[in-house]
């Protein structure tokens, strides 16, 4: 039965990533789609046979086809990205990406002659994944410096 959820949670996890502009950075917590699999389908089993009374008693072998068939018509896109939603953990996610873009800008030159005080403050002032996450590259640095940090050079360090 997992073997036939993980391709559908997978694919409603790539979804997730692409909507939520994710695809680039680390989602925290970094194994959400083992962990909608192992806390879902105990849950639907169960379920299952609350719904099915006469199937209560039955062996998992004997029960195993209808319950796959329960599954995969309740475990539709929508259900698996409201689920995937509820497991992501996005101030971690955010966190994370912060400490990237942080860690690009203090690596990059020119950037890394601007006083560190002035990146954290810049970085800070974005409270949403999605928007930071778009810059959470190195081909997208310098639009992060031109929309979000036009004064960079004000705030060189002193030397």
């Amino acid at each position: 039965m997992k073997s036939l959820l993980v391709p559908r949670i997978e694919q409603a996890f790539e979804i997730f990533k692409s909507e939520n502009n994710l695809n680039k950075v680390s989602i925290y917590p970094k194994n959400i789609p083992e962990k909608l699999l192992d806390s879902y389908l105990p849950d639907a089993v169960k379920e299952f046979k609350s719904l099915n009374k006469e199937l209560q008693n039955a062996t998992a072998d004997e029960i195993d086809d209808h319950i796959v068939d329960y599954v995969l018509n309740e475990c539709d896109i929508g259900f698996l990205l409201s689920k995937i939603q509820f497991l992501f953990n996005e101030e971690a996610t955010l966190q994370g990406v912060k400490d990237k873009m942080m860690e690009m800008l203090q690596h990059t030159h020119p950037y890394d002659q601007v006083n560190r005080d002035y990146w954290i403050r810049t970085i800070n002032k974005i409270k949403h994944v999605d928007v930071l996450a778009k810059y959470a590259d190195s081909d997208h640095l310098d639009s992060f410096v031109e929309e979000r940090a036009s004064d960079w050079k004000e705030n060189l360090k002193e030397e």
